[in-house]
C-alpha cells in the first residue's frame, strides 16, 4: 500500500523525502517559517502550509487507513544539550507543542503515525502519562538511527502505535560505518 504523507513540523522534509523514496506520496507539510516551507514543496511535491502548529488553523487531513501523519515538534529547548541554557518559558513551549502532537493524534483517530522527538526524562514522563491514558493507542522507545542501517549515531524518542513500536523493537540490528555508505552510494 502506499500511503499519503501529512508531515507536520516538516522543516525541508527529510521525513518526506525518505517517504517519497519508499513510494508514499505527500499530501501536505506544515512548517511556521515560509522560507521553510517552500523548499519543502519543492523536495517532496507536497503542499505547505505554513502556519503555527498549536495557534494557527491548520487543514488537518481526516483518517483514513492509507494516511501517515509524522509529527517532529521542535525539541531543541527539551535537549541534553541545552539543558540549563535554555528559558523556562522555551521548554513549556516545547513540551506544549509535544503534547498538542499526541492530543492531535488522538483526537483525529489518527491509525498511522509517528512522533520524533529528544529522549530525556521529562519528554519520556510525558510520553508515559499519554501511554498510561491511551494504552491501545500510543507506545514510545527511544531508537539510535545507528542502529537501523544510518552511518550516524542519532538517539531519539519514537512515539507512535504499539504494533509499530513492536514492529521497530524487533527489527534486527544493522550497523554501518561511514564508509560503508559511500562505498554502497558508489
Amino acid at each position: 500500500m502506499s500511503f499519503r504523507v501529512c508531515d507536520a513540523f516538516c522543516g525541508i522534509g527529510g521525513y518526506s523525502a525518505g517517504a517519497v523514496s519508499l513510494g508514499c506520496v505527500v499530501e501536505l507539510g506544515v512548517e511556521m517559517d515560509d522560507r521553510i516551507a517552500r523548499p519543502f514543496a519543492k523536495n517532496t511535491r507536497g503542499r505547505a502550509v505554513c502556519a503555527v502548529i498549536g495557534k494557527d488553523e491548520v487543514p488537518w487531513p481526516t483518517q483514513s487507513p492509507d494516511l501517515l501523519v509524522h509529527l517532529s515538534p521542535p525539541c531543541t529547548a527539551l535537549s541534553k544539550a541545552r539543558a540549563g541554557s535554555a528559558s523556562d518559558s522555551d521548554v513549556e513551549g516545547g513540551l506544549e507543542l509535544l503534547r498538542f502532537s499526541l492530543d492531535l493524534v488522538i483526537e483525529k483517530g489518527y491509525s498511522n503515525w509517528s512522533l520524533e522527538n529528544v529522549s530525556t526524562a521529562t519528554t519520556r514522563g510525558v510520553l508515559d502519562r499519554f501511554v498510561a491514558r491511551h494504552p491501545d493507542k500510543i507506545q514510545y522507545a527511544t531508537f539510535d538511527a545507528a542502529d537501523y542501517g544510518t552511518p550516524q549515531t542519532r538517539v531519539r524518542l519514537i512515539a507512535s502505535t504499539p504494533a509499530t513500536i513492536k514492529l521497530m523493537q524487533q527489527e534486527p540490528v544493522r550497523r554501518v560505518t561511514v564508509a560503508d555508505a559511500f562505498a554502497a552510494a558508489g
